[in-house]
């Protein structure tokens, strides 16, 4: 029933490129999930857009490690620890950003 919930929310963007989709909705609360879409924008985004659950990807040339690792990266910080050691967990079950990188130590 919990999953009947969750596929309402329609997800696209680079979460459902990489498949993420479960994870996203269960690693996270809805509250997690809003603020790290308003504290994720990649450089050259429109600040209004969701990269991460919005738009169609056809390519990248990123995997979904790199993704991961990237998206970590804007939660280093003390407030949103939590949601960077959660984020590099799920990174560390993919490898790192490159085959021979693995298991990336959880920020502190």
């Amino acid at each position: 029933m919990f999953k009947l919930f969750h596929q309402q929310e329609k997800i696209e963007g680079e979460i459902a490129y990489y498949h993420l989709q479960d994870w996203w909705l269960n690693a996270f609360t809805k509250e997690e999930r809003s603020h790290i879409e308003s504290v994720f924008h990649p450089i050259g985004t429109d600040p209004k857009r969701k990269p991460l659950t919005e738009g169609k990807i056809e390519y990248s040339s990123q995997n979904a490690a790199g993704l991961l690792h990237a998206l970590a990266g804007w939660f280093n910080n003390p407030q949103d620890r939590h949601i960077a050691n959660k984020i590099i967990e799920k990174a560390n079950e993919y490898g790192g950003p490159k085959s021979q990188d693995r298991n990336w130590p959880k920020i502190r």
